[in-house]
């Protein structure tokens, strides 16, 4: 008897965390603003949006800036892509925040 692993909800579901962390890994960009600081700057690569941070002082410091101007459209996206860049920080960089 074969059993097709592709079609059990574990599968799915191992399947479709691998691919939420690839996504993530490339969206994502991360680097110290200078060699001389502790300040961090994470790009999100597919909204256009860079955060500027101290190390250790995220909730105090953060910054948000635009790599483009934000269309009307996409205002209310604003707050869940947040979400998703602090999600993203305390998954893969809690040591900065």
């Amino acid at each position: 008897m074969h059993i097709d692993l592709s079609t059990s909800l574990p599968a799915q579901r191992w399947l479709a965390q691998k691919k939420r962390e690839e996504q993530m890994r490339t969206q994502y960009v991360i680097q110290l603003q200078d060699q001389t600081t502790d300040k961090w700057i994470l790009t999100d690569k597919k909204n256009l949006i860079s955060i500027l941070f101290d190390e250790g002082y995220f909730n105090e410091t953060h910054r948000i800036v635009p790599l483009e101007d934000i269309p009307p459209e996409k205002l209310d996206q604003i707050q869940s892509i947040l979400f998703d860049i602090t999600d993203y920080l305390i998954e893969h960089h809690p040591e900065k925040i």
